[in-house]
């Protein structure tokens, strides 16, 4: 029961790392965040144009 940035960490160990499972975790970590990015990116760019308006 732990975050994945957290989970992540236990593949490094004192003397080597699981790079690939790393790297797997790292993309389970990004996807989700670069979709939503995606989906959402109307409403990040309108609320910054918006801010410097009176």
């Amino acid at each position: 029961m732990r975050t994945i940035p957290v989970g992540l960490t236990l593949f490094n160990q004192e003397y080597f790392t699981l790079w690939h499972l790393t790297a797997a975790g790292s993309v389970i970590l990004f996807v989700p965040t670069a979709v939503l990015f995606v989906l959402t990116q109307r409403y990040f760019v309108r609320g910054i144009a918006l801010t410097g308006l009176k």
